[in-house]
């Protein structure tokens, strides 16, 4: 007997895949499609922004169907667990961004 894939991820898998480019589409009331977005970290963002305009954010799903969904539990958990790391464009997030200047700066000072 066959066995069907589950759609839950463990914050620790999500956390890991939050720049991965993929297509993720916020999920309002009844499964409404509200905004799509790049990575999971920009449908946090997003969600984010939803729910702070006093909108249901009822999911976060990868697209096409493969069969991970992010309930409004787990969203509420990534985001605390992301904390004050803001995306500074789309895959890019703050602490990678000051690595990049670090690494710029030193390429700078050497010269």
């Amino acid at each position: 007997m066959g066995r069907a894939r589950s759609n839950s991820r463990t914050d620790d898998q999500l956390e890991a895949i939050l720049t991965e480019p993929g297509n993720w589409v916020v999920n309002g009331h009844q499964g409404r499609a509200l905004h799509f977005a790049p990575n999971l970290g920009r449908a946090l963002d997003i969600a984010a922004d939803y729910t702070a305009e006093g909108a249901v954010v009822s999911s976060l799903a990868r697209l096409p169907s493969d069969n991970i969904v992010v309930f409004a539990d787990q969203i509420e958990r990534l985001r605390t667990i992301v904390g004050e790391r803001e995306f500074m464009r789309p895959g890019i997030m703050g602490y990678e961004h000051e690595a990049h200047n670090d690494f710029a700066a030193g390429a700078i000072a050497a010269k």
